[in-house]
């Protein structure tokens, strides 16, 4: 009579799982159907949702998936103004690139992640390790940072050399001197 009912409690417990678990388990994601979901996420604007979907592919996923999930997870953090944590996501994804181009746009990235959290000194060691062989419009780029850094380091003479090498129109250049005498007539 004991083994009826426990053949039987066992064949439904059985039963039950299948139908109950099967549809569950043929929902199942891929590693490249989560990260399709994270890149969903992010344009959705629910970057929290994202940087668990990216972190499930950084763990189940192989070192391949790095190269692509360092940086989203890196912009999710910078969308939600955790500017420390995106700039150590870059900084990962940096390592991760696998071309000079990508690593330097993650450089960038990074740096704008420490300048908005106001860490100037880390930003501008990040600025220095930037090559001066740069094409003109990152050079630019450059230049804009390095002079925001060093306003924000109180170094006023470099940050205005900086913003000068920017500009070449006379009126601008005129503008950018302008604006920092107007700043040594307050300091006084």
């Amino acid at each position: 009579m004991n083994s009826i009912k426990i053949k039987s409690s066992t064949s439904f417990i059985l039963i039950f799982s299948f139908f109950c678990l099967a549809p569950i388990l043929s929902y199942a994601q891929s590693i490249h159907q989560t990260f399709d979901f994270g890149r969903q996420l992010m344009q959705l604007n629910q970057p929290e949702k994202a940087i668990a979907a990216f972190q499930r592919v950084l763990f189940f996923g192989d070192e391949d998936f790095q190269q692509k999930v360092f940086p989203n997870i890196a912009d999710c953090y910078f969308l939600l103004g955790d500017y420390s944590a995106a700039a150590r996501y870059y900084d990962l994804a940096y390592f991760a690139a696998a071309t000079d181009t990508a690593k330097t746009d993650f450089t960038f990235k990074k740096i704008e992640s420490l300048i908005r959290e106001k860490s100037f000194l880390f930003a501008k060691v990040e600025i220095l390790n930037l090559s001066d062989k740069l094409p003109p419009p990152l050079a630019k780029k450059k230049n804009l940072y390095e002079g925001i850094i060093y306003y924000g380091l109180g170094e006023y003479e470099s940050s205005k050399e900086s913003f000068l090498a920017i500009v070449s129109d006379e009126n601008q250049k005129e503008a950018v001197l302008e604006s920092f005498s107007k700043l040594k007539r307050w300091k006084r």
